[in-house]
């Protein structure tokens, strides 16, 4: 599909770890050359360095990751310089805030493109009107055919994606449970370390990974320290390098206790033979089949943890069927050259159509 003379602007609040970043940064890798030009405008982060080294343009703010009255208005203003100076043909926005933003700017024939990550439904659903929006799970979807005042067939699903390659899956006596993302309470930190502390008096070799960062941290470390965990639980700087991010963890955690979308790592591990253990919020049973593609904890609570995961140990064979039909589903449904064909499709019939 030729795109070749067309220039397409992504908005993204970071270039950090965190879903919508890591989907930004695929499409850019993807489409750098299939449009005469790809930028990326946000607050910057890990993946800005290998998006220029790729030939992706970059415009930093400072304001991209805040909010606010004032500073919407202040981020309007730098928007409008850049769409001024910069004839793009499409703006595809990953967060919701920029959306009235852009179009309030629309002194140039570009059209506007929506992806949706998560569930909303509040004022802010009813002054959304790009040209298209798009969910990345189904239940996202249905989120936005009854929050949003476009027509149903300017909503559109086009389901994450993750590479899947073949993986051999590997039984281990000494499992590794892992957390993969911002390391804020919300997210249950705390609690994956409270329960880790109990298991691990039962189950002496499993070992406990972190990678991410967020402001939380000096908690968990705090915790870690107060309850003489240092020598078993590891936390990692945050990487774009999906094997750095998940080599070494065999469950992964994710007891959040915040209202989620669907978080990347979930596709991304599951792509990878790792077992999910994660709370019932969000679009996560959107992939997650209990006891069939991953466990899911009906509360993020310490106990359940320790429960569920000890009944996980005790019983290998359920671990390897769950990752089989997890790798299997991933493959079906969240192959990454599904997503960029989708995509593709939708650029070009937006643009001239």
């Amino acid at each position: 599909m030729e795109l070749r003379n067309k220039k397409i602007l992504y908005i993204v609040k970071t270039l950090d770890v965190g879903g919508a970043e890591r989907f930004t940064f695929n499409l850019c890798k993807h489409f750098v050359n299939a449009f005469s030009q790809v930028a990326v405008f946000s607050s910057g982060g890990i993946f800005e360095e290998e998006l220029k080294k790729i030939g992706v343009k970059i415009f930093l703010s400072n304001l991209a990751d805040k909010r606010g009255i004032l500073n919407f208005f202040r981020l309007r203003r730098e928007l409008k310089k850049i769409l001024y100076e910069n004839n793009f043909d499409l703006i595809h926005c990953q967060h919701r805030y920029f959306v009235p933003m852009i179009k309030s700017l629309k002194q140039k024939n570009f059209k506007l493109i929506y992806t949706s990550n998560n569930y909303f439904n509040d004022l802010l659903q009813y002054l959304l009107f790009p040209d298209v929006a798009v969910a990345i799970s189904n239940s996202i979807f249905e989120n936005l055919k009854k929050t949003l005042l476009l027509k149903k067939d300017k909503i559109r699903l086009i389901n994450y994606g993750v590479e899947v390659s073949k993986y051999e899956i590997k039984m281990s006596n000494n499992y590794a449970l892992g957390f993969v993302g911002r390391l804020i309470i919300e997210k249950g930190i705390l609690e994956l370390a409270e329960a880790f502390k109990i298991l691990s008096a039962s189950y002496p070799n499993i070992k406990l990974i972190y990678r991410g960062k967020g402001k939380d941290l000096p908690s968990l470390t705090k915790y870690i320290g107060d309850n003489n965990l240092i020598d078993k639980v590891k936390i990692d700087e945050p990487s774009d390098d999906l094997v750095n991010v998940y080599k070494d963890i065999d469950i992964l955690v994710l007891p959040s206790k915040m209202n989620e979308g669907l978080p990347i790592s979930i596709l991304e591990a599951m792509s990878k033979g790792i077992l999910i253990v994660a709370t019932n919020v969000g679009a996560i049973n959107d992939v997650l089949i209990n006891y069939k593609t991953g466990v899911i904890l009906e509360s993020p609570f310490a106990n359940e943890l320790v429960q569920k995961i000890s009944s996980l140990l005790d019983n290998k064979d359920i671990i390897g069927k769950i990752r089989k039909e997890a790798i299997d589903l991933v493959r079906k449904n969240y192959n990454i050259d599904n997503l960029f064909l989708r995509y593709e499709e939708l650029y070009f019939n937006v643009i001239h159509f």
